[in-house]
C-alpha cells in the first residue's frame, strides 16, 4: 500500500564506528544529472562521442529502436559544461582517452 501512514520512520544513526571502521571520510562529486536536457539531445550526444571514438560498434539495433551504450566520461563532460552539448564534445574530444582511441582507428583504417 502508498501513503503517509504506510511510510517508514528512520531514526538517525547515533552509534559509533567501531575501533576496526572508519568514518567515511572522502567528499563525494556529483558526476551526472539527469532531466536537465532531454533524454533525445542525451542520445544524440553519446552517439556523437562514440562515433568519434572509433566505438560506433557499441550502438546497435534493439527492439525498442536505436540504443546508445552510456559513456561515463562524455555524461561527466556534459555536466561540466553545464548540459552545453557542443562544448561538452569539445572538452570530451579533447580528453586524452578519447583521441587515443580515435587515432587507434585512423591506424586500423590506414592498414
Amino acid at each position: 500500500m502508498i501513503g503517509s501512514q504506510y511510510q517508514a520512520e528512520i531514526p538517525p544513526y547515533l552509534g559509533r564506528y567501531s575501533d576496526n571502521e572508519k568514518a567515511y571520510e572522502n567528499e563525494d562529486n556529483l558526476l551526472w544529472k539527469p532531466d536537465v536536457i532531454s533524454e533525445s539531445e542525451v542520445k544524440e550526444y553519446l552517439f556523437e562521442t562514440s562515433l568519434r571514438t572509433g566505438s560506433e560498434n557499441m550502438i546497435g539495433r534493439i527492439p525498442e529502436g536505436l540504443h546508445t551504450r552510456d559513456n561515463e566520461q562524455a555524461l561527466y563532460e556534459l555536466l561540466k559544461s553545464s548540459h552545453n552539448v557542443e562544448a561538452a564534445i569539445e572538452r570530451y574530444y579533447s580528453n586524452g582517452k578519447a583521441s587515443l582511441e580515435w587515432h587507434r582507428l585512423r591506424r586500423r583504417m590506414e592498414e
